[in-house]
């Protein structure tokens, strides 16, 4: 059993025991994305995925871990029996929610990024997003905290911009966490924050850190790209934004910010989305069932 993200690892070209059965799970297929997200890089990468139109028939089952890269994968292999959608799930009992909601009123109003610190995955963006945290924190004094998880190769230009922002912003402030957290800390962290929001403007595979924040019944503020929109139901579990607009972004934000209630009636619909469609539990029983079909389909 194999795994691509985005690039198979050709397998089956090494194994020539045709009884053996081949796996290949697809976490991402980024076809055009590629290039908008990786620049002159993402042309080798999109030229290799082009090789997976030959190479999948060769497997005996593709997973693809979203309806997102399903689709993403079907258009850029073609149509095939035996690619299927088991879509990747989160623990629900280790991702749960506090005992008690929080709403954030006559407090500070957390919310919080998990992100690789890449230029891809949006991160140029909080510059900007600040601007818009400080414009909501004055208009309406909220104290806002904003906290972002993630290493990566823009963490020092991170750190200046944070310190620096710090120094300026009266209502609103911003937390780098950029060394690695145990698990016990991310989790508290997710569960302790009234709002997610997710920066990346190009696509996600499945994207765990939304799926992980809202089986936390954290709602979401996102812009609506492949992955995320599987994940998020538009003004059920949050708000979805055409990439890159950051004046809706403000409009959504401040609404979100201002409304302790609709924050509440988000993140309650977040819980309940996880667990009925993206519970861990039963993707591992799909899993089981799929391997043993397969075995016992073995000469």
């Amino acid at each position: 059993h194999e795994e691509a993200s985005p690039i198979p690892l050709f397998s089956r070209l090494y194994i020539k025991d045709s009884n053996k059965r081949i796996l290949l799970t697809i976490h991402e297929v980024r076809s055009n994305y590629a290039i908008r997200m990786l620049g002159f890089a993402g042309i080798g990468e999109y030229l290799v995925e082009k090789l997976m139109k030959m190479l999948a028939k060769l497997y005996d089952v593709i997973i693809t871990v979203s309806p997102s890269t399903y689709k993403l994968a079907e258009k850029c292999i073609g149509f095939l029996p035996n690619m299927i959608l088991i879509s990747n799930g989160v623990d629900t009992e280790k991702f749960r929610p506090k005992d008690t909601y929080n709403a954030g009123d006559n407090e500070v109003i957390k919310i919080i990024t998990v992100s690789r610190l890449t230029r891809y995955k949006g991160i140029t963006l909080v510059p900007a997003v600040g601007r818009i945290l400080r414009k909501i924190s004055q208009k309406y004094r909220l104290k806002i905290l904003y906290r972002i998880i993630g290493r990566g190769p823009l963490k020092t230009s991170l750190q200046r911009f944070v310190r620096s922002y710090n120094s300026e912003s009266k209502y609103s402030k911003m937390c780098l966490y950029s060394d690695i957290l145990s698990d016990n800390e991310y989790i508290s962290l997710l569960r302790d924050s009234n709002l997610y929001m997710h920066l990346n403007p190009y696509m996600e595979g499945f994207c765990f850190s939304v799926a992980e924040a809202m089986s936390c019944a954290v709602p979401v503020l996102a812009f609506n790209i492949p992955g995320v929109r599987d994940l998020v139901k538009q003004h059920i579990c949050g708000f979805l934004i055409k990439p890159l607009d950051m004046k809706s972004f403000y409009l959504k934000l401040k609404t979100l910010l201002v409304n302790a209630n609709l924050r509440q009636y988000f993140g309650e619909n977040c819980r309940r989305r996880i667990m009925r469609y993206y519970s861990l539990k039963n993707k591992v029983k799909q899993l089981e069932k799929l391997y043993k079909n397969l075995l016992n389909n073995v000469k």
